[in-house]
């Protein structure tokens, strides 16, 4: 387990972070570390409610550390200076030990851009 206390899990889209990691979220939650998730895109209210209810069972003790933005799916990479200036702005005030996002080598143009403005 690494020692960090503060963790951030990037979903470009509302199931991205559960299904690439977490199972390591839950890890992480068990062993008392602070998890918080930031999605990208809901593209309807259903996938909004499914991703907060599906976080506030994995994440029990901070049900309120996650945020939804809405950014129009496949279209990240005309918003890299939003996605930046927000994860700049955020990490100022969250200051996260680790960040979790997709691979380097997804080919999801919206997955890519995350991960590229994380970087």
């Amino acid at each position: 387990m690494i020692n960090n206390e503060t963790i951030l899990a990037l979903s470009p889209h509302t199931d991205d972070a559960e299904l690439a990691c977490g199972a390591t979220l839950s890890k992480f939650i068990e062993a008392g570390k602070d998890v918080y998730m930031l999605v990208f895109s809901a593209p309807s209210k259903k996938l909004s409610e499914e991703c907060t209810q599906s976080f506030r069972i994995l994440n029990k003790h901070e049900p309120d550390n996650l945020t939804i933005l809405d950014y129009e799916r496949r279209l990240f990479p005309e918003h890299r200076q939003e996605i930046l200036q927000t994860l700049y702005d955020l990490n100022k005030t969250l200051k996260p030990n680790l960040i979790l996002t997709p691979c380097t080598r997804d080919h999801h143009q919206d997955h890519q851009t995350v991960t590229q403005e994380a970087l």
